[in-house]
């Protein structure tokens, strides 16, 4: 498309976002598997092609059932696990040269932002199953080489968080600390959990005194597993290798500053005063906190004497 016709092509697409609101599925099924066969047969359509897809994601309106819990598979939800999803989700990814000659993957983030807006909409077992395959593609493209790869899966990895909840806030941050552990990666795990912060944040950022309580309080579910990757990054691997002054190992850009303190200090404004635990072990979320820092300074303290 030249520049003229991109607005054109642009409007297209939202017309046919609005239009599939209104398709019966037969159409709108047939329509979106023609998308799909186009993107690699048009590559040089691709953008146009992938936002229509998008557009027609968003325009999904059609009962699905709940087929995890009462196996109440009809014809829409067979299509859609059988055909359409596999689709999409092979799309998730696309191959490209990157600066040194290397192929390499990137992440299509709009695919896999209209999928999980999908996956919202739909009984909530079906975003569960299908969440940690996500999950896996994004982290797994945050270990590229190429700086511009790991930028996109880790913005898209931060918007993705918001659309799915703070209630799936501890399977990222699990699945951060399994894929992304050694080497460099541990210098681009302690940035992506700061833009995953930050993300969260600035969407919970309301009015004072309409601060969404019971939303941000799913958050301190999470307080242990993230304290661990801040821990690590502040005082083990990855700040031994920010001291050694003559490393050969090859410097990343997320090894710059310290972005694990301003993710401190985005948890502290996060968290609420709720219980965590039960029985004799609960205590406040605050302790999740603060007591791994004091054990640390007592340690230390200890060792130096």
């Amino acid at each position: 498309k030249t520049k003229l016709e991109e607005p054109l092509a642009m409007e297209a697409i939202a017309t046919l976002a609005a239009l599939a609101r209104q398709l019966p599925w037969k159409k709108y099924h047939d329509e979106l598997c023609t998308l799909l066969v186009q993107v690699d047969r048009q590559a040089q359509q691709e953008r146009y092609i992938i936002g229509a897809i998008c557009g027609l994601l968003s325009g999904f309106h059609f009962e699905v059932g709940n087929p995890y819990s009462d196996g109440a598979r009809n014809a829409v939800w067979n299509a859609l696990e059988k055909r359409i999803i596999p689709k999409l989700e092979a799309l998730f990814t696309k191959e490209k040269v990157g600066k040194s000659g290397e192929k390499i993957q990137m992440v299509r983030p709009q695919v896999i932002l209209a999928l999980t807006e999908l996956y919202t909409n739909l009984p909530p077992e079906i975003i569960r199953n299908k969440l940690p395959r996500m999950l896996t593609v994004v982290c797994n493209a945050m270990k590229n080489r190429e700086s511009d790869a790991r930028d996109l899966a880790r913005s898209t990895l931060s918007k993705l968080s918001v659309k799915v909840g703070l209630c799936y806030l501890p399977d990222i941050v699990r699945e951060l600390a399994v894929t992304l552990r050694e080497g460099y990666q541990l210098h681009v795990r302690a940035a992506a959990l700061h833009s995953l912060l930050l993300e969260i944040s600035e969407s919970c950022s309301l009015d004072e005194g309409h601060k969404p309580v019971a939303a941000v309080s799913a958050f301190d579910s999470s307080i242990s597993g993230i304290m661990d990757l801040i821990q690590q990054d502040l005082f083990g691997a990855a700040q031994a290798r920010k001291d050694a002054e003559f490393s050969q190992v090859r410097y990343v850009k997320e090894a710059g500053g310290s972005k694990s303190l301003h993710s401190l200090e985005l948890v502290a404004s996060l968290l609420t005063m709720g219980s965590l635990g039960d029985g004799e072990g609960q205590s406040l979320s605050v302790h999740a906190v603060v007591s791994p820092l004091l054990s640390r300074i007592r340690l230390d303290s200890q060792s130096s004497k």
